[in-house]
């Protein structure tokens, strides 16, 4: 790996390599790569992984060599039946169903694939769709399709695929998320579905999809989530929806989710966050936020981290914090808090909060502070009160914190 120079690799025999399981050959910027491993000595060195990702495919008068069926045919994979892992990431090659299928026919063992950054071309001539060409890799657990090129018309469904953990379709022109796509992927843990254009996700899409811990829908154009989408994903922890389009947080977040992020999404209140019972983390800076209600984070009581930055906060009512015994890590910063009218809401800003060992206030509009408003934060550690305007701090102010 990362050989810029490389033209050739000799001593690969299996005579001489007989052990050899993994042959790693990304980013090399081998200007004939593909003659320079003769792949037919590899098929009896028992080699499960094959990396060639990250790649300049140039032929010998350096020119692109990017038809996938003349790629396909220089790497018997036909031959390589202990494969289990083929990564050919980056390569710019022109993946055409039909010869993609013909390469997955005989890799029976195949387990991850990784096919991302090239350029996704369906045949013509035999209307194949992904799926169909997919469907002699049953066993394939990790399966990444970042940025080929996929639009809504291309997949159907990846019902063969009853192993499939983790897959990866960022980055592409999705804009629907089908309830046919992963109906039958019972086992499947981690879908990343980012930075694509996806506005409608049909009702029961991830209904059978009940052991999900990650997803990842951010980056896309929703602008509400239906409140029947988690229903049924009791193992689902960390959500990742931030940037999207005007959305709406109804019912968003679903009992068990621990991390969600939820950043740079218009939001506007925080009233649907009183179900998030298990939530660890929560990010939802950059949105429109202007209060915290008191009652707002009354049922996240296990909230350990929190950010609201870069939102135009004015109010935070009292003890909207107190029942946030477990927060060690609160941003407040980028937003509009002035000082406090009176002492006793300066003593109930911060109330509750004895765990609390970072606080990030800078860039607000605090001009004073008073000796009651930290008073509660006995663990703090870092305080960060850098570009406000303040003129007076009060004696004793900081006469409770750990230096």
């Amino acid at each position: 790996s990362h050989n810029s120079g490389l033209r050739r690799i000799a001593g690969l025999a299996s005579s001489s390599a007989p052990k050899l399981q993994a042959l790693h050959l990304c980013n090399t910027s081998a200007v004939r790569l593909l003659r320079a491993v003769d792949f037919s000595l590899l098929p009896s060195a028992q080699l499960q992984t094959l990396d060639l990702s990250l790649n300049r495919l140039l032929d010998g008068n350096n020119n692109n060599s990017n038809n996938s069926d003349g790629f396909l045919r220089m790497v018997p994979f036909g031959a390589m039946k202990s494969l289990t892992s083929v990564l050919l990431a980056g390569l710019g090659l022109n993946v055409s169903t039909s010869a993609l299928a013909g390469m997955l026919a005989s890799l029976k063992s195949l387990k991850e694939l990784d096919l991302s950054e090239n350029n996704y071309v369906q045949s013509t001539t035999t209307n194949l769709t992904l799926d169909g060409c997919l469907k002699s890799s049953t066993y394939v657990k990790v399966l990444r399709l970042r940025r080929v090129g996929l639009l809504d018309a291309h997949l159907g469904s990846f019902s063969e695929f009853r192993l499939l953990e983790t897959v990866d379709l960022s980055q592409n022109g999705l804009r629907t998320v089908r309830q046919a796509t992963f109906n039958w992927n019972t086992n499947l843990k981690w879908a990343n579905l980012s930075r694509n254009q996806i506005e409608w996700i049909e009702p029961g899409s991830f209904g059978y999809v009940m052991r999900m811990e990650l997803l990842d829908l951010s980056d896309n154009r929703l602008p509400a989530v239906r409140k029947d989408l988690f229903v049924r994903l009791v193992h689902l922890t960390r959500v990742h929806a931030e940037r999207n389009a005007a959305m709406s947080l109804v019912d968003l977040c679903p009992f068990n989710v621990q991390y969600m992020r939820l950043a740079q999404s218009n939001f506007s209140q925080l009233g649907a966050l009183l179900r998030c019972g298990q939530l660890l983390e929560l990010d939802l800076s950059g949105n429109r936020l202007r209060r915290v209600a008191s009652d707002a984070l009354a049922h996240t009581l296990l909230l350990g981290r929190l950010s609201l930055a870069a939102n135009a906060i004015e109010t935070v009512e009292a003890n909207a914090f107190y029942e946030l015994k477990k927060l060690v890590w609160l941003d407040l910063s980028r937003n509009r808090l002035a000082d406090p009218l009176e002492a006793e809401e300066e003593a109930t800003l911060f109330a509750g909060l004895t765990n609390l060992a970072h606080l990030d206030l800078s860039g607000n509009r605090l001009s004073r502070v008073g000796p009651r408003l930290f008073a509660s934060l006995v663990s703090l550690t870092h305080l960060d009160l850098s570009e406000n305007a303040l003129r007076r701090v009060d004696d004793y102010s900081f006469q409770r914190m750990h230096y």
